[in-house]
């Protein structure tokens, strides 16, 4: 694959990345854990909200709670975080970016105990990226609720690439300067946008093109 473009409109923005379902594939191995714990038979294609491995759990273990602590623990399993494949097109848009000198941070909402198996991923695959630029949560276990929206607004960042829809919204409202491109995953494709949000830029989920390059291509479209 040639390397994409880098637009001159791009040059000293801020850019940042999150990592799970935007720079690591972690999906296939969570749900292969998942269906190893409770001997059940999913596939990636069934995500298809961003809570569904709680909801499979939740249906089996009527307790909440502990629904919740068992997908965290799937999800942030070392397993899971250390042996994830790149999202396709993961490298290239990184390079892309690294290349070219913009200011080009990861950050993710997994908790801060996952902090060094989430390194070890990055010097395996993007090992020009400085450590510096990787951002966990700082709450050791558990979700800190806002803390992606918070730290992209502390940041100043100019364009964020999300899965998520919920922290996408998170941000739009915590950081409204922020662009926020929707890279398209299972648990996002019935997603659209309602409110016209001029600041939201949806990826098309386009068959043979790798997902980071069909969302950098939203975006340069959208921008340049």
């Amino acid at each position: 694959m040639d390397m994409p473009i880098y637009y001159d409109f791009l040059i000293n923005k801020r850019i940042s990345f999150d990592v799970d379902g935007v720079k690591a594939n972690t999906a296939p191995l969570a749900v292969r854990i998942y269906n190893e714990k409770f001997n059940d038979k999913k596939r990636t294609s069934d995500l298809t909200e961003y809570n569904s491995v709680f909801r499979w759990i939740n249906k089996i273990i009527a307790d909440e709670l502990k629904s919740q602590h068992i997908a965290e623990a799937i999800w942030n399993d070392e397993f899971v975080l250390t042996k994830a494949k790149p999202i396709g097109g993961a490298e290239i848009i990184s390079k892309l970016f690294n290349d070219n000198g913009s200011e080009t941070h990861y950050i993710t909402s997994r908790p801060g105990v996952t902090n060094s198996a989430t390194i070890t991923w990055f010097e395996k695959w993007l090992p020009w990226v400085d450590k510096k630029y990787i951002h966990t949560s700082s709450v050791m276990n558990g979700i800190q609720s806002g803390f992606k929206a918070n730290l992209i607004r502390e940041l100043k960042i100019d364009i964020h690439f999300e899965d998520s829809v919920r922290h996408a919204e998170e941000i739009l409202k915590e950081s409204p300067k922020t662009v926020v491109v929707l890279v398209r995953q299972p648990w996002n494709l019935g997603y659209s946008d309602t409110n016209g949000n001029s600041q939201l830029i949806i990826a098309q989920d386009k068959r043979n093109v790798p997902r980071l390059v069909a969302a950098y291509d939203a975006l340069t479209k959208k921008l340049v």
